[in-house]
């Protein structure tokens, strides 16, 4: 009974993906209140909330800001703390060689991720799948599915590979879509005069027994992006709501966000692990580069010399042209509860974006919430590529036990 009840929050979650814009005349925001008992809790609050009120970081800032811990009812909730930007600084200038030396691999490294950026733009897009959507795929009928995930699981993985929690997230998403497309290669063939991943799509599902080395090679030569959003205020991790609102501060509310291009590798590995270290060698560029802050930049130029409708435009047009789109987000360490009520789970989701498929990763006392939001008429079967997703941990954290982590 309680299997169908997560199942029908999931189901009303994701029809709001359709239900009628939000009256500009009136707040733009909605509350849900569903009264039943679930697997996890004795009932459910959705909150549905217009994007131009904040961007992920200012809106569970101000949520955080009106819970309260468990422990202690009056104290506000605790979270992870981010590194200061003036600790990274005193960190980074031991010396004035590798402060120049770190300036010319960032330049370098922009110079490379903000070119592909252009060609994003220019019309290079991601290979055809059947997790890729098309344009309009923002309008269809959505599906949304939910897993748990222990963090000391991810914490075992990133020690054994020496990696981060966001490499190790990286990771399974990509391994948990080889193991998706090579089950579903019957819809994906190389074309025989291409040599760069460009897909042709199937009209019918045909059997495919027998072709395993046929459906290892489709997925090495695939082209599968991930639109990835980055915070680009000064200070990293969720602030205060206090902080947020003071003039003159660095923290400040609003859509804040930037975005970087991820390659997700789904080519076929022997060992689970090396997923997380392709992942690593990415999100090691990434950090020198200053592609979030460039795009970020390049959006409101554009907003300011051609107007909103062009911005949208350019950000529309570069989110099609790849697969899919990923967000981490923290949440507190400790249980934390919402006008007197517990909080057991937190899920985050966003509708509209010209994707079919976006998958969200947030914490919360120790555990983490995944979630796949699909296009269902793209996606049929998300429940199937979760489980890949989460079975991919599971290998990497036995893998990484038996070489002692």
């Amino acid at each position: 009974m309680n299997l169908e009840s997560d199942r029908r929050i999931e189901k009303y979650a994701a029809g709001l993906g359709l239900a009628p814009p939000l009256d500009r005349s009136r707040p733009l925001w909605e509350v849900h209140v569903l009264n039943f008992e679930s697997a996890d809790a004795a009932a459910s609050l959705i909150l549905r909330l217009h994007h131009s009120l904040g961007d992920g970081i200012s809106l569970m800032s101000l949520f955080l800001a009106s819970t309260r811990s468990v422990a202690n009812p009056d104290s506000l909730p605790s979270v992870q703390p981010g590194l200061n930007s003036n600790q990274k600084k005193a960190e980074s200038m031991k010396g004035y060689i590798f402060l120049f030396w770190r300036m010319l691999i960032v330049i370098w490294c922009t110079l490379i991720e903000v070119g592909k950026f252009f060609l994003l733009l220019l019309g290079v897009k991601d290979s055809q799948t059947p997790l890729k959507g098309f344009s309009g795929v923002e309008h269809s009928p959505k599906s949304l599915y939910t897993g748990s995930i222990r963090m000391d699981d991810m914490r075992i993985v990133k020690n054994a590979v020496g990696g981060t929690v966001n490499d190790v997230f990286l990771g399974i998403i990509s391994a948990g879509i080889r193991r998706y497309l090579e089950q579903h290669a019957d819809e994906v063939s190389v074309h025989p005069s291409e040599n760069q991943g460009n897909l042709i799509v199937n009209g019918a599902r045909k059997a495919t027994a027998g072709k395993v080395s046929g459906q290892q090679k489709c997925t090495d030569f695939l082209r599968i992006r991930a639109t990835v959003l980055v915070n680009t205020r000064p200070k990293a991790g969720l602030q205060e709501l206090a902080s947020m609102m003071k003039g003159g501060s660095q923290a400040r509310w609003g859509n804040n966000v930037g975005y970087v291009i991820i390659p997700m590798c789904v080519k076929h590995f022997d060992d689970p692990l090396d997923y997380i270290r392709k992942a690593k060698e990415v999100s090691d560029r990434k950090k020198y580069s200053l592609e979030a802050p460039f795009s970020y930049a390049s959006g409101q130029l554009v907003m300011k010399l051609f107007g909103a409708k062009a911005a949208a435009n350019l950000t529309y047009r570069s989110v099609l042209h790849t697969t899919l789109s990923i967000s981490n987000m923290i949440g507190p360490l400790e249980e934390v509860m919402f006008m007197g009520n517990p909080i057991t789970y937190i899920v985050p989701t966003s509708y509209g974006q010209a994707q079919s498929l976006c998958i969200h990763l947030q914490t919360y006392m120790g555990k983490a919430k995944l979630v796949v939001t699909v296009a269902k008429d793209i996606i049929p079967d998300p429940d199937v590529l979760l489980q890949h997703i989460l079975d991919a941990l599971k290998d990497m954290k036995q893998a990484a036990c038996a070489r002692g982590h």
